[in-house]
């Protein structure tokens, strides 16, 4: 793997963490020497990135593991550049949508942002389900109800094992078509 593909897949990667943490499951015991002077106040999700990588992905992409890692303190070009991704890709953050510390597991629906006049009140908050891509209502309509928090984890589980399992369809003998797939997953 060149520079320019580690910096793709880790780019790309970065974030898968934060998927696997929420299932409860806790990451190889090799990262847990690594602490917030590693990965930075809000990156304890980087351990995970960077073991998803080394734990499933081919040996060849494991160097992608450091980049993912780093991102929240980089100290190098790439993961210098990975922080670049992440910042990026992270733009539509607000900070209300962070309380007491604690991000939302589930997507809240951008309709509950919308006000035509700020004299209108916003709409109540609805969330989409923890559940595959489909053509159904359940996965297409965000409700009102936020799920409990041993459902959601429960949600995760299911998610992240079925995307585990979907990961021995994607190709390893050429970068690019995986990363292809990877991408639109």
């Amino acid at each position: 793997m060149d520079e320019y593909e580690l910096i793709l897949l880790a780019s790309l990667l970065h974030d898968l963490g934060k998927f696997w943490q929420r299932t409860g499951q806790r990451h190889s015991a090799s990262y847990a020497m690594f602490d917030e002077r590693d990965y930075g106040p809000h990156g304890a999700h980087a351990k995970w990135s960077a073991d998803f990588i080394e734990r499933f992905l081919p040996a060849a992409w494991r160097p992608a593991a450091r980049g993912a890692l780093f991102h929240h303190r980089p100290h190098d070009y790439v993961t210098k550049l990975v922080a670049v991704a992440d910042w990026l890709s992270s733009g539509e953050r607000d900070d209300v949508d962070i309380d007491a510390g604690v991000q939302a597991s589930q997507l809240l629906t951008l309709f509950a942002r919308l006000r035509p006049d700020a004299a209108v009140p916003a709409p109540a908050p609805h969330y989409y389900g923890l559940e595959p891509l489909a053509l159904t209502e359940q996965a297409l309509f965000p409700r009102p109800d936020l799920l409990a928090a041993a459902e959601r984890q429960a949600a995760y589980t299911r998610l992240w094992d079925g995307f585990v399992a979907e990961l021995s369809q994607v190709p390893t003998d050429a970068f690019a078509a995986s990363a292809a797939v990877l991408s639109v997953g």
